[in-house]
């Protein structure tokens, strides 16, 4: 096996560590916001919009949170996908800064929130919580570091593969058809994720499907071909 190769497997492998699918399991949040109050959203309801003063920070229950950032022309560009048992909000918030993003429900969600400054004393009395802080914050820069370069040095095409994979690795299953996605996801969605449009995504997955790598079945994504998709990105 080549050493281009060899990197792409291994970058596979590391993706669910760096997947914009924000997905840590086994942290300590659930205790935290367990006494605190109840917020029942809607798919495709906003929780705060980018350029807000949020000052609360949100425990995900149940469902899905995607943050995004718009244009002046109203675009979205997915940046992160925030899963169960994980935060997102306002940290720490001593000087009201404006939020960067967007926090828009991607799926039916039930959140627990608490005040930034209350949130930011329990942290701060608790070394464990502070260290799971820190570990969540770096993990979210290596998020952010791995799309940017992404969306830099990736074609459409390498992206949007790299993306199923991404998903394959945080919701698949296997199966007698291969590994299925077990979420659903619009092209529209995964365009706004890659930074492409509509039309090239469709485009790309049909050329996908047509070659036997990917197949949609009873509307879930199935990846048929693994090695073929891997040769596609070391193209």
């Amino acid at each position: 096996m080549t050493d281009t190769h060899n990197q792409i497997n291994k970058s596979l492998e590391e993706t669910p560590n760096h997947s914009p699918w924000y997905c840590r399991i086994h942290t300590p949040w659930a205790s935290l916001f367990e006494d605190c109050r109840q917020l029942v959203v809607k798919k495709n309801q906003i929780i705060y919009n980018q350029e807000d003063i949020n000052k609360y920070v949100y425990y995900t229950h149940e469902g899905r949170i995607r943050l995004s950032i718009f244009n002046l022309e109203g675009n979205e560009k997915h940046l992160v996908i925030i899963n169960p048992g994980n935060i997102f909000g306002s940290i720490f918030d001593k000087e009201s800064v404006r939020t960067l993003t967007t926090a828009t429900a991607s799926a039916d969600s039930i959140l627990y929130y608490m005040h930034s400054d209350l949130f930011s004393q329990m942290i701060l009395k608790n070394p464990k919580l502070s260290e799971r802080l820190l570990l969540d914050l770096i993990q979210m820069q290596h998020i952010l570091i791995t799309h940017i370069k992404d969306i830099s040095f990736l074609s459409a095409q390498e992206l949007i593969i790299n993306h199923l994979f991404h998903l394959a690795n945080n919701y698949g299953v296997e199966t007698a058809q291969g590994r299925k996605i077990t979420i659903r996801f619009t092209h529209q969605e995964m365009a706004d994720l890659t930074g492409t449009c509509r039309v090239t995504v469709s485009k790309i997955m049909k050329s996908l499907n047509k070659s036997g790598a990917v197949q949609k079945i009873d509307g879930f994504i199935h990846l048929l071909d693994e090695d073929y998709l891997k040769q596609m990105l070391c193209k």
